[in-house]
């Protein structure tokens, strides 16, 4: 695993610390809580790692280390502290690097969640881009930046990556492929036996 999964103040830690600790944000003891975490997000990322390439962390073009980014969202919504919002743009600013997963461009002009990137040769690799979870928690922070900044292109793209896996994705179960992954299994929705499942 990637150091910053390991250490008890990276990515992991940080994002379900936070997640888990929100609610209470508005009491003094667990912002201050929160905030350590947080705070070595940004100083490990920015100075220690010794480069300021947020998608070269780790796994899956760096989505697995972007998925801090709707917790640490809720922290600058208690705190209103100028960093924590910095650090959120900058977070989806390298999404859109020739490194990244390019989560809003790929959405937006239409390429199937399935089709970002080449079948990786390797599964628990930097190259693989099709990792499930950590694209839409990707895109759950995505949405948490939208409802701060009203960037319309941040909703357009959630929507029509939402809109693709429903189309393409969605199995008899109501989830998507094994492994977490979007990968069009069975040729996609054309190989469904019926209709999948839908939300009413």
């Amino acid at each position: 695993m990637h150091p910053g999964e390991t250490n008890p103040m990276g990515y992991l830690g940080t994002k379900y610390t936070l997640l888990d600790c929100w609610p209470g944000m508005i009491f003094p003891g667990i912002k201050n809580h929160c905030r350590q975490p947080a705070d070595w997000q940004i100083i490990y990322y920015h100075w220690w790692s010794g480069q300021d390439q947020h998608c070269q962390n780790g796994n899956y073009r760096g989505m697995p280390s972007s998925s801090v980014l709707e917790p640490i969202l809720f922290l600058y919504h208690h705190t209103r502290e100028n960093r924590y919002l910095s650090f959120a743009k900058y977070i989806v600013e390298q999404w859109e690097t020739p490194d990244g997963p390019g989560l809003i461009s790929k959405a937006l002009n239409g390429t199937a969640v399935a089709d970002r990137f080449p079948f990786p040769s390797s599964w628990w690799s930097y190259e693989n881009g099709q990792k499930a979870y950590e694209m839409m928690s990707c895109y759950e922070g995505l949405l948490e930046l939208y409802r701060i900044t009203g960037q319309p292109e941040y909703l357009k793209a959630v929507e029509l990556a939402v809109q693709n896996i429903m189309d393409t994705e969605i199995n008899l179960a109501g989830s998507v492929p094994p492994l977490s992954a979007f990968i069009m299994a069975w040729n996609g929705k054309r190989n469904l036996l019926t209709t999948p499942w839908r939300p009413a």
